[in-house]
């Protein structure tokens, strides 16, 4: 069994820059738009308005999510009343979705929350350097080609797709896809937290969850079953038996080290579409951009 060579440390995994930016994003979102639009609903909204009236696969192909994420779109919109669905009278086959009301104020006011949004995001960066890292994610979604859709420049959906922070999430959902296929022992936050323990260990919860780029409750969870399945000890600090540390075992460290080709293989097809240099620039800025600490 080939282990794969040592893991790649953590601040040098553009995926995990990207992964820590993006959640910034989702949190800054949440914030200045609220739970309603999220992005991916305010992107529906869009390519709904529109046409009036319209496919439901059509519009998942629109913008770029999978059946199930559309289906479960569509059932939220619905059950706000917001839409109407029915069968097209053309095609027994297919369903079509216009709205029952009109959404241009709310529409209006998200697009207005999400451009705040990409404000506060790209706060660390230059005017050119906001300008230059929204171009790298584009041409990193663009060059792995997710979903092959081109959006026409004019179309009210493209004025969402076009911004620095759909082009964030679109990175975000190739990475996430790429580990699923690569990866499928470890989900990147766990990965995370054994590599941080492989090079930092032992360490307590809090300081592992930070070092690794989680929320602290989230975190936690994440460690808890790593310690079911073996992966990592739990032992008293020594002097103050309410602290607990944890290390990573002989088990976890097989785990991670077996992952690492796979992590690597990642990072690679993620960064390929764009030469060396702009993957380099690609994880100088993504880091800023997640308030990471200079390493």
């Amino acid at each position: 069994m080939s282990f794969g060579g040592r893991p790649l440390p953590v601040e040098q995994a553009p995926g995990f820059a990207l992964r820590v930016a993006e959640q910034f994003r989702i949190a800054t979102w949440k914030s200045v738009v609220g739970d309603f639009p999220t992005t991916p609903q305010l992107a529906l909204l869009l390519a709904i308005s529109e046409s009036g009236s319209s496919h439901q696969q059509e519009l998942g192909d629109r913008i770029g999510v999978d059946k199930a994420t559309l289906t479960s779109l569509m059932v939220m919109l619905d059950e706000r009343g917001l839409i109407r669905r029915g069968t097209d009278p053309r095609d027994g086959r297919r369903r079509l979705v216009e709205f029952t009301v009109d959404l241009q104020h709310l529409i209006d006011g998200a697009m207005l929350g999400a451009a705040r949004v990409d404000e506060e995001l790209l706060r660390p960066l230059s005017e050119s350097e906001s300008d230059e890292v929204a171009e790298i994610w584009g041409a990193v979604a663009a060059g792995n080609e997710l979903d092959g859709t081109a959006l026409a420049s004019d179309s009210p959906d493209s004025k969402l797709q076009s911004t620095p922070g759909w082009r964030l999430r679109r990175v975000r959902q190739i990475h996430s896809r790429l580990w699923s296929a690569f990866v499928p022992a470890l989900t990147p936050p766990q990965y995370a937290a054994l590599d941080v323990l492989y090079y930092s260990g032992p360490l307590e919860v809090l300081a592992t969850a930070r070092l690794a780029g989680l929320e602290v409750s989230n975190g936690a969870r994440i460690l808890h079953r790593a310690a079911r399945k073996s992966l990592v000890s739990r032992s008293r600090v020594r002097g103050d038996a309410r602290r607990i540390q944890l290390e990573l075992t002989d088990e976890g460290r097989r785990v991670l080290l077996d992952a690492t080709a796979g992590v690597r293989l990642v990072q690679e097809t993620l960064m390929r579409p764009i030469p060396d240099a702009g993957a380099r620039r690609f994880h100088e800025l993504t880091a800023r951009v997640a308030r990471l600490d200079p390493q």
